[in-house]
């Protein structure tokens, strides 16, 4: 994996592209998002009852 640019924690313009990337990749809809498809997707949420509360609405990232 290659990164272009510094990580600076903010879902900008290149992690939007990636997102997008992401979901093609996996005949996801384009969201460009990290929307609950693609969290399930990535694997990090696989059963919602055995995950922690997520503070916020992480879906409007």
């Amino acid at each position: 994996m290659t990164r272009r640019g510094e990580v600076d924690g903010l879902v900008g313009p290149k992690t939007r592209e990636a997102l997008a990337a992401y979901q093609t990749d996996h005949e996801l809809e384009v969201t460009s998002a990290v929307d609950e498809p693609t969290v399930e997707a990535l694997g990090l949420i696989q059963n919602a009852w055995s995950c922690a509360p997520v503070v916020g609405d992480w879906r409007n990232l």
